[in-house]
């Protein structure tokens, strides 16, 4: 069964693609294998992901739109009721990515551990301009922090 990779946003820089690079070829055929970026969104947590009369939103939903836009990929939302089926999911190879609630921590399936540089410098980037802290406030989470910046 393959491994769910749960990185902090504090991941390093191992495979050196950089945010405003665009999108490296090489990294959108890992991430996204199928020629779409399939996203598992956790209603679970609502601070992240809610379902709404227009469909789902939230910051989660917000991102994952953002990253397929910036690759070039039609985005897939994958809804899931809990974290826990999020995981499960995994073993079936479900879905591409997670943003998951470990201090929102991200996660892709073991094998593609390359692509988590260029998503820490995705997710940086969106909280620095203050793209997160926006999205959370339109989906009625305004109380909810965002992490500073990594250095």
């Amino acid at each position: 069964m393959r491994r769910l990779l749960a990185g902090f946003l504090l991941l390093g820089a191992q495979a050196g693609w950089a945010v405003t690079d665009g999108p490296a070829p090489a990294l959108v055929r890992v991430l996204a294998p199928s020629g779409r970026l399939r996203v598992a969104i956790n209603l679970g947590n609502p601070v992240l992901a809610q379902r709404g009369s227009a469909g789902l939103r939230g910051v989660s939903v917000a991102l994952a739109r953002e990253l397929g836009r910036r690759l070039n990929l039609a985005v897939e939302l994958i809804p899931f009721d809990a974290a826990g089926q999020v995981t499960d999911a995994l073993a079936q190879g479900a879905w591409d990515l997670a943003f998951l609630a470990i201090r929102q921590a991200l996660a892709v399936p073991r094998g593609r551990e390359a692509c988590a540089a260029y998503l820490n410098g995705f997710l940086e980037e969106l909280k620095a301009s203050g793209f997160v802290a926006l999205e959370l406030a339109a989906s009625g989470q305004a109380d909810a922090g965002v992490a500073p910046p990594e250095d």
